[in-house]
């Protein structure tokens, strides 16, 4: 995506080099709301397994720079990649995004873990919420690690991370759950009941 208020809602991503999904604006002008909504992302038609035909250059399913408003919603995102495991999605250099309801390694049945990606990343990002208050503003993890990286004020509230969306299912996380590497203000969790976010036991 390149300009403006894109839409990008029901898609199949199944097979790509180096990202599935590419939004990108200028140093000079952020690329300003785009919409990223309900697709399948490295899975197969169905949403139940991974695409095992993937290429081995991919390297993340969403990359994301210079951008404002980016919403990221309902979308799952597989990593298949035996040798080099990519990033879920990577945000770099914007503003205020938001991501809510996606399931980041977790088939649509959201029993089935399709694989961990090397984590979900947010760098040089300023402001923006990962999650919310609400149920289904609840993103979930499978052996993914959510990085804020420098950046400042975002907010990453009720996400789950080694436990599935069916509710029963849990998984032990082989990797960290959420890890801040600098910036400053950044809002891990909440005061309200619903707020804080859920880690499964990390695996030895």
């Amino acid at each position: 995506a390149t300009a403006d208020d894109t839409e990008v809602r029901n898609n199949l991503f199944a097979s790509a080099i180096n990202w599935w999904v590419g939004v990108r604006g200028k140093s000079a002008d952020n690329l300003s709301g785009v919409n990223l909504h309900n697709n399948l992302i490295g899975t197969s038609p169905d949403g139940r397994s991974a695409n095992t035909t993937v290429l081995e250059a991919q390297t993340s399913g969403l990359s994301a720079d210079y951008t404002s408003d980016l919403a990221v919603k309902d979308n799952i995102f597989a990593s298949v990649l035996a040798t080099a495991v990519p990033w879920c999605a990577r945000i770099t250099t914007s503003q205020n995004p938001t991501v809510r309801g996606n399931y980041f390694g977790w088939a649509v049945d959201g029993r089935v873990s399709l694989g961990g990606c090397q984590g979900f990343t947010l760098e040089g990002v300023t402001g923006g919420m990962v999650g919310g208050s609400d149920a289904t503003d609840r993103n979930y993890f499978s052996n993914t690690t959510l990085s804020l990286i420098g950046g400042s004020g975002i907010a990453a509230k009720g996400n789950y991370f080694g436990f599935a969306p069916d509710g029963e299912t849990i998984e032990q996380n082989l990797s960290t759950g959420i890890r801040i590497g600098g910036g400053s203000s950044h809002f891990i969790g909440g005061l309200g009941a619903d707020d804080g976010n859920v880690v499964a036991a990390k695996a030895p």
